[in-house]
């Protein structure tokens, strides 16, 4: 065994005391609990379709979408053919589905919890879902991937969200000849930006100002890892996220120990903005004042807080992970470290 280095093993035995672990928790809130602005139910014109519907939903939910075929669902995901059976006993030709396909909803937040918890399933599962969906009625398709699929794996507040599941999806969805009469612009839009800083990828590199008048760029900083941290200081979460990175005893040893970078960007044009904002003074305070970011759509900014950790050679470890994740994963990088 290497002999471990005196700093990594203070760093580590800070972070211990400090509560370093990570505990991962659901990002922002469930979407479950949010109105459905645009669902499109074709028996919801009316107060006698309103009826319709009602009676509908209560006989189907009895009769397909009980307890007990829930159960059954979960359990079947569960045993050895793992989760690319969970769809198995579900008919999407099913009258019941093609005039209520919100009857769909429950099963699939069901679904895209499991997949969490089945990674090597996920391309298999995911596969068996988009083949049943794709050769469906246009409005199953239409509810699966605009109020399912895109609404929990692609939107940035989603508990669910999953970028690389998001991925597979588009790929089935731009494939498919049945929905060529589709727009499908937003599609091609969407596939390029989650393409951009994947994890494993090189982060891309941007200019920007200091709080000290200096100019530089990602690629200058040379660091161990790098937490690159896009946020605004009118963000209510931004305010939220700073606090627990600035109250990381494991993230502000590592900062000390010159082992961790905090680049903080401001990615808007507001310089007067930024430039009142409050920075911890061991991070770097970091304004992009070419506006390369946003105009060139360089990072994946559908919301902000939004962290990346990097390695020292640029690389994405961690891509949009909550202050949990990130100080996790430099946990376990410091464990590991010590332990060579």
């Amino acid at each position: 065994m290497k002999k471990v280095p005196i700093i990594w093993s203070v760093v580590l035995a800070v972070g211990l005391l400090g509560g370093a672990a990570v505990f991962f928790t659901d990002k922002y809130f469930d979407l479950d609990s949010q109105p459905d602005h645009n669902s499109d139910s074709a028996l919801s014109n009316g107060k006698n379709n309103e009826r319709v519907t009602a009676m509908a939903y209560k006989t189907w939910i009895r009769d397909a979408f009980s307890e007990k075929k829930q159960r059954e669902a979960i359990s079947t995901a569960s045993d050895k053919n793992g989760i690319h059976t969970f769809w198995d006993s579900f008919d999407f030709t099913d009258p019941n589905y093609i005039a209520s396909p919100e009857l769909l909803k429950q099963p699939a937040l069901t679904f895209l919890s499991l997949l969490e918890y089945y990674p090597e399933e996920k391309e298999a599962a995911l596969a068996s879902l988009m083949e049943k969906t794709l050769v469906a009625d246009t409005l199953i398709i239409r509810y699966m991937i605009d109020e399912i699929l895109e609404k929990y794996l692609f939107r940035p507040e989603s508990p669910h969200r999953n970028d690389e599941s998001y991925l597979f999806v588009l790929e089935s969805v731009l494939k498919n000849e049945q929905i060529s009469q589709w727009n499908k612009s937003r599609f091609v839009f969407q596939q390029q930006l989650l393409n951009k800083n994947r994890v494993g990828s090189k982060a891309r590199n941007f200019d920007f100002i200091t709080s000290k008048g200096e100019s530089s760029e990602l690629t200058d900083i040379e660091s161990e890892l790098i937490v690159l941290y896009f946020n605004n200081p009118e963000c209510s979460r931004c305010l939220n996220t700073t606090s627990k990175l600035k109250n990381s005893v494991l993230l502000n040893q590592l900062t000390v120990f010159e082992k961790v970078t905090v680049l903080s960007v401001f990615p808007d044009s507001n310089e007067s903005e930024w430039r009142k904002s409050y920075c911890p003074e061991n991070w770097i305070a970091a304004f992009n004042s070419s506006q390369s970011i946003v105009t060139n759509n360089l990072y994946d900014l559908r919301a902000i807080p939004c962290l990346y950790l990097l390695d020292k050679e640029k690389r994405v470890l961690v891509k949009d992970g909550l202050p949990e994740e990130i100080i996790g994963r430099l946990y376990h990088i410091v464990k590991e470290q010590k332990s060579e």
